[in-house]
């Protein structure tokens, strides 16, 4: 065999190879979809169920599905207090800011610049307002 027969049959093989590559990632890549697809499929059945159940339009006496109930609302109540705690932790965040704000001279100088504005123009009594 010549060196370029030897060649040609090296660059067919690769070919092959290659095309056998290229379909199998396209297997793959439908599968992925196709799951994903299942996945998503399987997830909206299960809150339509879930919806049904909570409403007790649908009625299931297994205790499987009693116990998923149940967790489900376990998982909630914690989330929604989870919820509540990063309200109240955004809440501090927000008055430290206020208080780290108040507590600069810029908030200093301001605060100077309207009681001076403030003694200037009079008390409300003097201006028709009450005071």
């Amino acid at each position: 065999m010549t060196m370029i027969t030897r060649l040609g049959d090296a660059a067919a093989g690769l070919v092959k190879a290659t095309g056998r590559q290229g379909r199998r990632a396209r297997l793959k890549m439908q599968r992925r979809r196709l799951d994903s697809k299942l996945r998503s499929e399987m997830a909206a059945l299960g809150q339509d169920l879930y919806g049904r159940l909570e409403s007790g339009e649908l009625l299931v006496d297994l205790p499987a599905v009693q116990d998923r109930l149940a967790g489900i609302a376990r998982l909630r109540s914690e989330r929604d207090a989870l919820g509540r705690t990063e309200e109240l932790a955004t809440r501090v965040r927000e008055s430290i800011a206020d208080t780290d704000y108040n507590a600069t001279p810029e908030a200093s100088a301001e605060q100077a610049i309207d009681d001076a504005a403030d003694r200037g123009a009079g008390s409300p009594a003097e201006q028709g307002g009450e005071g």
